[in-house]
């Protein structure tokens, strides 16, 4: 298979060339997409010690640490990339869900709303900080950011699912028929929008 050659191909290269930062790197990423998560966390370690001015290394690490479920490490590289490569926007983002995972609600605020800054139109960052606001019972801002997010991207099945659990919590049952709808039709394999949809429908009498 592809990821295969690609671990051969790369393991080679850095055989060849040790100090290439480069060569480690896509061996650390070919490594991830097939779970070997320890050997490629190596890797991205190798290529960030070889090369500081690439923030790719250090992403690539706190992808990897969330990953396989190490949200502190996650949390302690993406503050390293965003700490050393601020204008970064998916390091932010990142930043963002890591904390969000967290529970620290303010933190996520931050990194999304920075993300926000440096992209308006970050379609991710407007329905996490969407999600963040609901849950700091901030719900009209939580409708505008999801509306706004909605309006960039219509066919966004995340954001129409999402919404339409706000508006569960909400009582607004029939609003929320319209955004499971959608979902499901974006995405037929979206399981919970299914039982959801059909709980809705039910609620309403349909």
């Amino acid at each position: 298979g592809y990821w295969r050659d690609s671990v051969t191909l790369f393991t080679h290269a850095v055989a060849v060339n040790p100090n290439n930062a480069h060569a480690h790197n896509y061996l650390g990423r070919a490594l991830y997409e097939k779970g070997r998560f320890d050997e490629a966390e190596a890797e991205f370690i190798q290529a960030a010690e070889l090369d500081e001015t690439d923030f790719r290394p250090l992403f690539n690490l706190a992808v990897s640490a969330r990953k396989r479920g190490d949200i502190q490490t996650a949390r302690r590289y993406s503050q390293a990339v965003v700490d050393r490569f601020p204008e970064h926007i998916g390091s932010h983002h990142l930043f963002g869900l890591v904390a969000l995972e967290q529970n620290d609600l303010d933190m996520a605020r931050r990194e999304f709303e920075r993300t926000l800054e440096l992209d308006p139109r970050h379609v991710d960052a407007l329905v996490n900080l969407a999600i963040v606001s609901a849950r700091q019972n901030r719900a009209t801002e939580s409708l505008e950011l999801f509306d706004k997010a909605l309006s960039i991207s219509p066919n966004d099945p995340d954001a129409h699912f999402n919404f339409a659990m706000l508006l569960m919590q909400q009582g607004k049952v029939s609003d929320a028929i319209v955004h499971l709808d959608a979902t499901v039709r974006l995405r037929p394999e979206h399981t919970e929008a299914s039982y959801q949809l059909g709980r809705a429908r039910r609620a309403v009498g349909m």
